[in-house]
């Protein structure tokens, strides 16, 4: 129930707020500049990352099934939790994805913030092209369903790994 941020190097506690409900996440902007947080009661939150400042809410959930276990921001900040790209300043919806027939577990991005991946409790891992088109390609489709809670890129992004309920990891080449 409480968000801190500490200083990396010294161990210092920078900010810390007490909250009336559980984090499920949260994640910095690219630049630093920001943090988001996901609540067990569906509240989004943007926060200035410095002071700890509260901003706005971006986003209210209504049913806490679909709060997001994880967010990504893309290079150009605007942020995801699965279904769609939001800016944070207007809180407008960008683009609307589709690709899951269930809830989206997990999202990352890659480092040039142009490509995002999904993966979800219907045994699916997508990745997405976020411009040039918004080609959609599925990566992964677990046979029995089996959720997937966790899908990530190598450091080299040429591989993905994911994870989920039927106790195995998975690496998946991504080139050829």
């Amino acid at each position: 129930r409480q968000i801190r941020v500490v200083d990396k190097q010294t161990g210092a506690l920078l900010w810390n707020r007490e909250m009336q409900s559980p984090v499920f996440t949260v994640v910095f902007s690219p630049s630093g500049e920001h943090l988001v947080t996901a609540h067990i009661t569906g509240r989004i939150v943007l926060w200035d990352a410095r002071t700890g400042h509260y901003i706005r809410d971006l986003h209210r959930i209504r049913d806490w099934y679909y709060t997001p276990m994880d967010i990504a921001f893309t290079s150009t900040g605007l942020v995801t939790w699965g279904g769609f790209l939001m800016d944070t300043t207007t809180r407008e919806q960008i683009v609307e994805f589709d690709s899951h027939e269930e809830r989206v577990h997990a999202v990352s991005t890659s480092k040039d913030g142009k490509a995002l991946l999904t993966s979800g409790w219907d045994g699916r891992v997508v990745l997405r092209e976020l411009y040039y088109g918004g080609k959609v390609t599925e990566l992964y489709k677990d046979e029995n369903e089996e959720y997937v809670y966790c899908a990530t890129f190598s450091p080299d992004e040429k591989r993905i790994a994911i994870g989920g309920s039927d106790n195995k990891i998975r690496l998946i080449n991504l080139e050829g």
